[in-house]
């Protein structure tokens, strides 16, 4: 399950607000989506199952919070299986 952080500098005060991990798959397209949790946001979620997790982070060169994958498996898990 995904949690939120509320994060500010010490330095600067800059804040940002970031979370992770959230469960995705990909169409058929092979473009990523957002899965849902904890039961998949559709039908088409369900069908391709889980194919890893993103995190929404800072990203010091644009100086803005982006979705980014950081684990993609090698086959969907569907049902907790692979």
């Amino acid at each position: 399950m995904a949690d939120w952080f509320e994060w500010k500098c010490s330095n600067c005060g800059y804040e940002i607000r970031t979370s992770g991990p959230h469960e995705f798959y990909r169409d058929a397209a092979g473009n990523w989506k957002q899965y849902g949790h904890p039961v998949p946001c559709s039908e088409e979620a369900r069908e391709m199952g889980v194919k890893g997790f993103t995190i929404t982070g800072y990203c010091r060169k644009c100086h803005n919070t982006r979705e980014a994958i950081v684990l993609e498996f090698e086959k969907p898990t569907k049902n907790g299986r692979h």
